[in-house]
């Protein structure tokens, strides 16, 4: 799994790939830490029926 850092909108998504995922309005303008798979799309040809390829929130990560 890899990692990446990104900033929630203010209606609570984030984006990865091209791709928004909502994670919750909660945590609005606040920097999550994301793990994915960085093959998914070669080996599910970009179908999201499997939710292994929705990348998860693993942490809080530092603002700025």
């Amino acid at each position: 799994m890899w990692t990446e850092r990104r900033k929630v909108s203010k209606v609570g998504t984030v984006t990865l790939h091209h791709n928004a995922y909502e994670v919750g309005h909660e945590l609005a303008g606040r920097y999550v830490e994301l793990a994915f798979d960085p093959l998914w799309q070669s080996r599910h040809k970009g179908s999201y029926a499997d939710p292994s390829v929705i990348p998860t929130i693993v942490r809080l990560a530092g603002s700025g």
